[in-house]
């Protein structure tokens, strides 16, 4: 246990410097651009998240199947297929996006390759994790938000125009990726592989989407201020989120394999970081708060517990979902996807148009989707025998 402890926290720390590097982005460009060309470069880095999100579900998908059979079907053939899917429908949309979205036309394409890299070493990464090379996925981990934001840091700090900073966020994102291509595992029929890629993504898309949906609920609804009010807030939330990611990557090959507590140990240890979070948000909100958007903020510190709870409950709720994808369940992502159209639903036509009318909602319906998850975990869980810590 104290090397899983030591690879938590390498995963921990490596996650930490991904998302750090997602955050400086923003920071920059508000710092070395006018406003217009801070707009478009948020819309890269959205185009560049929801475009990456097969490579999430890529990752589960091979982690699974190495942990329970040692091998994968033609790994660098799936990588390849799963990325060309993902990113060449974009092409022909070059036109729209650029136009809708104010680009030039080469950036369109440009963040779709990009993209296609980081799905390619997503996948990568799963070799690793269902091998329990925690302390390579973390190298992986860090190598793919390097992939991601590298060329675009770097441009910004430059000085350079969006096309030149996409180009070398090219060429950055393949120097990243090699050397995680040349991972790989033995070659063997893997049952059931492309239903398990398709399970893991739409289970991925459908918790990346109801985690953003009160974000984007606020934008649509709230006035500017108190939109940009939210958007501090949802910090918070985001952070209770991906703190204790170390226990769904970590868990998963344990999952795979149905070895004995890992779902107690790996849900128990999420719902503890989550409890001290929410402790945390309530004693110290408004420094938080000061934190994330500075003293104007203080203000909102009695909604800090409210967010905070959101995101504790998304991520027991994500290291759920990631135990039936390793368990083949069915259907692991449809409370997601219910939770989802629940929602939108409530925030459109019951709740009312407020900060606290949007938070609540989001918080009810968390809740339930944990509840409905846990349920169906319990009846999906795998009937195959507990199986022995594998040797490290």
């Amino acid at each position: 246990m104290g090397a899983l402890g030591r690879a938590g926290a390498a995963v921990s720390v490596a996650s930490a410097v991904a998302n750090l590097l997602g955050y400086l982005v923003p920071l920059l460009a508000a710092r070395t651009m006018e406003a217009a060309d801070v707009g478009a470069v948020a819309s890269i880095m959205a185009i560049l998240s929801i475009v990456a999100v097969p490579g999430l579900g890529l990752q589960i998908a091979i982690a699974v199947a190495v942990a329970k059979h040692g091998a994968v079907d033609r790994i660098g053939r799936l990588t390849t297929v799963v990325a060309a899917l993902t990113v060449l429908p974009l092409l022909p949309l070059t036109p729209v996006l650029a136009s809708a979205l104010s680009l030039p036309w080469q950036a369109v394409p440009l963040t779709a390759l990009i993209a296609g890299l980081v799905i390619v070493g997503f996948g990568r990464i799963g070799v690793l994790q269902g091998n329990l090379k925690f302390g390579g996925v973390a190298v992986g981990l860090a190598l793919i938000g390097l992939a991601r934001t590298g060329g675009i840091i770097i441009g910004l700090i430059a000085g350079m125009s969006l096309t030149n900073m996409l180009l070398l966020g090219v060429v950055i994102a393949a120097l990243a990726i090699a050397p995680l291509l040349r991972l790989t595992a033995p070659s063997a029929p893997t049952p059931g592989l492309i239903r398990a890629v398709w399970a893991a993504t739409s289970a991925t898309l459908a918790f990346f989407l109801l985690s953003y949906a009160d974000l984007i609920a606020a934008r649509y609804l709230l006035t500017g201020q108190a939109s940009g009010e939210y958007a501090v807030l949802s910090v918070l939330t985001k952070g209770a989120i991906w703190a204790p990611q170390m226990f769904a990557i970590v868990a998963l090959p344990f999952f795979a394999r149905n070895v004995r507590g890992s779902r107690l140990l790996a849900g128990g240890g999420v719902a503890a970081v989550g409890g001290i979070l929410v402790v945390a948000s309530v004693l110290f909100g408004p420094l938080a708060l000061r934190l994330a958007g500075g003293p104007a903020y203080e203000h909102l510190a009695g909604y800090a517990p409210w967010f905070a709870a959101i995101g504790s409950v998304y991520a027991l709720v994500l290291v759920l979902t990631n135990s039936q994808l390793a368990s083949g369940a069915t259907a692991p992502a449809a409370p997601l996807w219910v939770g989802f159209i629940a929602f939108v639903a409530g925030v459109l036509f019951v709740a009312p148009a407020t900060i606290t009318g949007i938070v609540s909602t989001a918080l009810i319906v968390a809740t339930l989707v944990l509840a409905a998850t846990m349920v169906l975990m319990n009846r999906a869980r795998a009937a195959a025998p507990a199986q022995p810590v594998p040797p490290q």
